[in-house]
């Protein structure tokens, strides 16, 4: 395997990257369009469809997977020991799964005797966050002033923590961990699997097949099967803790981020062959991964909700056909122009992320409320696209500002 081929930026990693993260922010804003076209939207529950929507976050974790690689080898590059590797590790876990469960709360609505509206949760914890994960200048490092910031982000995630009540008077929980949080357990695992196993690429094959094995076994079959899972979930300690404490289900998540250092490795092995080969065997695997998902609708329907083994191969073809193009396009003055707009997107991604939340209080502190036409049909996907547009640019000018999250 080519080590030195994690060892350069790699834009075509960037750019899918931030094209998920774009298209990501499009299908969430369709909340507020109707009359759509189906096919941009989320399949519902039960429904044997993927629309873009239901491509968007699992092409998200393919990227998350293939970024691991190239992170771990430049730490390592640099001198830094497998246990700091694994303490950074751990952080940034840490970091998404208490982004994902402050954020996720604020989707149970808020109690009216309470303190927090839907005018001020998510920009006090956004606050929070950028306080205690944003990105310092160098020259901040050890100052006083950087430490009470980052403690007095802790303090308000922890006060807004013990003093949250939703619209039922639920109190602060973990509910589903919210996508940041979904994302951190699988980073975890995955991680620490390329770490265990860098040295072997079959090792690392090996996990995935196993990821895969899991998935087949605990993933409910259609309706024609039975709609039971082959090793039953219900009521048994193993379902327990998968589906109500862990809440990873079947695994999917976690085998799409390992198909994503998959393909890195590959991509790392194929690096000393001609251009020619190395587009014939991204092919190959994209059409395998298209068969993989093909056969597996036999058994499992295409469903991004369950989630689904067909729905989890279809996108890592997607995944494995987008990356292909833009490894072999880098150089094109379309590409180049397309990663320009797109970039802040790649580099500052859960800044951009967080920056939706915040244009929608800002709508509603301005009392901003959009015409019925503005949001129907080709205009509402216009109007869409326009959003995605300004949350791209104020990703640009948080940059600028010195506002990046990154954890």
């Amino acid at each position: 395997m080519d080590r030195s081929f994690y060892l350069v930026r790699n834009k075509a990693v960037d750019l899918f990257r931030a094209l998920t993260m774009t298209v990501m922010i499009f299908v969430n804003d369709m909340g507020r369009a109707f009359d759509v076209p189906h096919w941009l939207e989320h399949g519902e529950w039960g429904e044997d469809f993927m629309g873009l929507a239901d491509f968007v976050f699992p092409c998200f974790l393919v990227a998350v997977g293939m970024s691991i690689p190239f992170a771990i080898e430049n730490r390592y590059s640099k001198g830094k020991s497998a246990e700091s590797t694994l303490i950074h590790i751990l952080l940034r876990t840490v970091a998404l799964i208490v982004m994902g469960v402050v954020l996720v709360n604020s989707e149970g609505g808020y109690s009216e005797t309470g303190f927090f509206t839907q005018l001020n949760y998510r920009p006090i914890a956004i606050a929070a966050f950028f306080m205690i994960w944003n990105v310092y200048p160098k020259s901040w490092s050890g100052k006083w002033y950087k430490t009470l910031l980052q403690c007095t982000g802790a303090v308000t995630l922890l006060w807004m923590a013990f003093t949250f009540v939703d619209a039922s008077g639920n109190h602060f929980a973990a509910r589903w961990w919210g996508i940041l949080g979904l994302i951190g357990w699988a980073y975890m695992f995955c991680a620490i699997s390329y770490m265990l196993a860098r040295n072997s690429a079959c090792g690392i094959y090996i996990v995935w097949f196993s990821l895969f094995v899991i998935a087949i076994l605990t993933s409910p079959l259609n309706e024609a099967w039975g709609g039971e899972p082959i090793v039953p979930m219900k009521d048994n300690f193993l379902g327990t803790l998968l589906h109500d404490t862990l809440h990873v289900d079947n695994g999917a998540h976690h085998l799409l981020v390992m198909s994503g250092v998959c393909i890195s490795t590959l991509a790392a092995k194929w690096n000393a062959l001609t251009a020619g080969r190395k587009i014939i065997n991204e092919l190959c695997m994209c059409v395998a991964m298209i068969v993989l998902a093909l056969v597996c609708h036999n058994f499992w329907i295409f469903n991004k909700l369950t989630p689904t083994l067909p729905w989890v191969f279809m996108a890592v073809a997607a995944a494995v056909g987008c990356y292909s193009l833009f490894s072999y396009t880098a150089e094109s003055r379309a590409v180049k122009v397309l990663y320009t707009v797109l970039k802040p997107a790649g580099t500052a991604t859960l800044t951009v992320y967080m920056i939706p939340s915040l244009l929608y209080v800002l709508f509603r502190l301005l009392e901003i409320e959009w015409p019925e036409w503005s949001r129907a049909g080709v205009v509402g996907v216009m109007n869409c696209l326009c959003f995605v547009a300004v949350s791209i640019a104020l990703g640009a000018l948080f940059e600028k500002l010195k506002l990046k999250l990154k954890v």
